[in-house]
């Protein structure tokens, strides 16, 4: 992991919940970052028996946070949508600033 600058974990987070985590440094943004800050992207994919299939993509940049979530139902993706201010303030009290979220539902996903 070293090495490569990723890291890929495929693997059951309890009995028939599976999970898919990639974390990877962003080496194209290595060249354009302002700042001098490393960014990170993290991508996960998992289903839960409540929100059913989730993906969401994070890109870290020092201490500021871009998130980009995928649902597989429109009720799920308004779920977290009414979340969201409270993740923006876990953030901040961690020292991170939310840069944007984007949620969204994945409606093709639903369909046969």
């Amino acid at each position: 992991a070293v090495a490569t600058q990723r890291l890929a974990w495929h693997g059951e987070l309890w009995p028939g919940q599976t999970m898919e985590w990639e974390i990877e440094w962003d080496e194209r943004s290595a060249a354009t970052t302002e700042d001098g800050n490393d960014q990170w992207i993290t991508s996960l994919r998992l289903t839960t028996p409540r929100l059913g299939t989730v993906e969401a993509r994070l890109q870290l940049d020092g201490d500021r946070l871009r998130v980009a979530v995928l649902a597989a139902d429109v009720h799920s993706a308004a779920e977290m949508r009414t979340e969201a201010p409270a993740l923006e303030a876990a953030l901040l009290s961690a020292g991170i600033q939310l840069q944007g979220i984007m949620i969204r539902a994945d409606e093709v996903a639903d369909q046969p």
